[in-house]
C-alpha cells in the first residue's frame, strides 16, 4: 500500500519533530561589577509651602516640601540659621561633611557654606546683619534652594514668593537687628 506523497511528507515532518534535539544552553550570566551600593537618586525638585511663626525670642519660617523641609530661625544673639531636613533615603551616610546651600531666584542668588550630616543639612550659623537679611529678602521672593556637596543627593526646594505673610515675618526678623 502506497501512501500519497502529501501524507508521506507529513509523516516525515512529524517524525523529525519527535527526534531529540540538543538545546543550546544560554550563555552564563556576566559577573556583577563590584559596587558601593545602589546609585544615588536623581536630584528631586519639590514645591514647598511657606509657614511662619513669631515668638518673643525668635522668628521661624518653614518651607515644607513633599520630603524635605527648610527651617529658618532668626534670633538675637544667635543669628540666622538655615536647616534643611530630609528623609534618610536622601541623606548622606557617615560623618558630617562640608557642602553648601545654593539659592537662585529672579531677583538674585547666593551660596552659603553648610555642614552636611546624616539626615539633615545645616548652614553654618550666619551673623544677624544686613547681608543675612538681604539673603532672606531674596529667599522670600521665591526661587530654588539646592543643598550641594559632600557626596549627598538632596532635594531642591522650589520656593514660591512668600507674599504678605513673608513680609510680616521679615519685619519680625529685621526687628532683632539693632
Amino acid at each position: 500500500m502506497r501512501l500519497p506523497a502529501s501524507v508521506a511528507a507529513a509523516a516525515v515532518l512529524l517524525l523529525a519533530g519527535c527526534q531529540a534535539q540538543v538545546a543550546t544552553p544560554p550563555p552564563p550570566p556576566l559577573p556583577m561589577p563590584p559596587s558601593a551600593g545602589l546609585p544615588p537618586p536623581l536630584q528631586a525638585r519639590e514645591p514647598a509651602r511657606w509657614h511662619f511663626a513669631s515668638a518673643r525670642g525668635a522668628c521661624t519660617a518653614l518651607a515644607i516640601g513633599r520630603t524635605a523641609r527648610l527651617r529658618i530661625t532668626v534670633a538675637p544673639r544667635r543669628g540666622v540659621q538655615f536647616t534643611v531636613l530630609v528623609p534618610a533615603g536622601f541623606s548622606r551616610q557617615g560623618p558630617t561633611g562640608l557642602g553648601a546651600l545654593r539659592f537662585a531666584g529672579s531677583a538674585g542668588g547666593w551660596t552659603a557654606d553648610a555642614q552636611i550630616g546624616p539626615g539633615r543639612i545645616a548652614v553654618t550659623l550666619l551673623p544677624l546683619n544686613d547681608q543675612a537679611l538681604g539673603r532672606l529678602v531674596l529667599l522670600l521672593g521665591g526661587g530654588t534652594l539646592t543643598p550641594i556637596g559632600a557626596g549627598a543627593t538632596l532635594p531642591t526646594l522650589i520656593l514660591a514668593p512668600a507674599g504678605i505673610a513673608g513680609r510680616r515675618w521679615f519685619a519680625c526678623a529685621r526687628g532683632f537687628l539693632s
